[in-house]
């Protein structure tokens, strides 16, 4: 990871952001050895403040993304706002799932920052 600020003034981002460390070394305990496996790359034509904002609740999860909701138990889907970055934690749903091969998955938690 890679995190710049050009503000020589502002606090280290493990100040401003609490936990965050914390949070993701408690998913992948291993963080030093992940290595890069894929990028994706979206171009929108679209206000940055409505992408955001709707990736930050899930009430439309069931209509337009089946298939994520088919991999997680929606009950359990947790979106916590903690000043200047969010958690997205849930349980794997255990379901069949059409879009995503995960017959030999054996984690059982789901977690985005």
């Amino acid at each position: 990871f890679v995190f710049v600020n050009l503000d020589d003034q502002a606090a280290s981002l493990a100040e401003q952001s609490g936990g965050l460390e914390a949070d993701i070394r408690g998913f992948a305990p291993d963080l030093e050895q992940l290595t890069h496996a894929h990028r994706l790359t979206f171009d929108m034509k679209a206000n940055w403040k409505n992408v955001i904002d709707n990736f930050l609740e899930c009430y439309h999860c069931p209509t337009a993304h089946p298939a994520f909701v088919g991999l997680i138990d929606l009950d359990t889907y947790r979106i916590v706002n903690h000043g200047i970055y969010s958690t997205h934690h849930d349980r794997a749903g255990g379901r069949e799932n059409n879009a995503y091969d995960t017959i030999d998955a054996d984690v059982q938690d789901h977690a985005v920052w």
